[in-house]
């Protein structure tokens, strides 16, 4: 059974939190594992290294409140509202972020894993270093997000706004990404391996050396050998073009 939690009673275990963080001889660690604590506020406050597992925070108001290190495994953050918050290595295993405004959000090196962000606001977030496996990202607005470095296998990301996003040198193999919008996206060096990318929208999106055996995209993705360097890429353009001109001519002349 739920133990539902008062403005007033969260009050006091914020300030004990705090008190714990600063000393821990004094105050007291937050334990609001499966708590009710949907529609409270609280107030730019510390939590972390805090427990809220399995804690119900739908339509909670957590915007710039500092989550690093916290579990909030299983917890329900549908609605809530996390702008500017810093979530940096939470454990975010199972959990539900549906509908959440994450806007400015520090997700840095958290664990990710098999959770729910169907329609979220993530706009310029930081994902960097972040094991995001088997979670959905349908319809959520993730613009110009930093996901560098971040594992993202086996996620779903249909109808996302991921365009100017950040993906450099992410594991992205066998994600299911259809219509998604990557314009303008640097998907530079990542690995999509057997992902599903029909519909997407890849205008101007830089796919160099990206890894993109098995892929099925119904566009033409421009990528270059990983020992090829960037600033080859115009030179290779132009070499292929010259020594098609010197084909024909050579045809030409044969022909006469």
């Amino acid at each position: 059974m739920r133990k539902i939690m008062t403005q007033k009673k969260l009050n006091k275990v914020l300030e004990d939190h705090e008190a714990w963080l600063e000393n821990p001889k004094e105050g007291k660690c937050a334990d609001l594992s499966y708590c009710y604590l949907a529609g409270l506020k609280f107030g730019r406050r510390t939590l972390r290294q805090a427990n809220l597992e399995g804690a119900v925070l739908c339509n909670a108001n957590l915007a710039k409140v500092d989550l690093s290190m916290a579990n909030l495994a299983d917890a329900n953050l549908s609605g809530a509202v996390l702008f500017k918050a810093q979530l940096r290595s939470a454990l975010l295993n199972r959990t539900a972020f549906v509908g959440a405004v994450c806007d400015e959000t520090d997700f840095s090196y958290a664990q990710f894993s098999n959770a729910d962000a169907l329609n979220a606001d993530m706009q310029n977030c930081k994902f960097v270093g972040c094991v995001m496996k088997g979670s959905r990202f349908d319809h959520a607005r993730m613009s110009a997000s930093d996901f560098s470095k971040a594992i993202l296998d086996n996620s779903q990301f249909l109808n996302t706004d991921l365009s100017f996003a950040k993906l450099q040198k992410v594991k992205a193999r066998q994600i299911r990404a259809r219509r998604v919008n990557l314009e303008e996206a640097d998907l530079r060096e990542a690995d999509l391996r057997g992902s599903d990318l029909r519909d997407a929208k890849i205008k101007n999106a830089s796919f160099l050396k990206a890894r993109i055996k098995g892929i099925t995209c119904n566009k033409r993705i421009e990528t270059l050998p990983v020992s090829t360097n960037e600033n080859s890429l115009t030179l290779l353009v132009l070499d292929c073009a010259e020594k098609a001109l010197k084909k024909r001519k050579k045809v030409k002349a044969v022909a006469k």
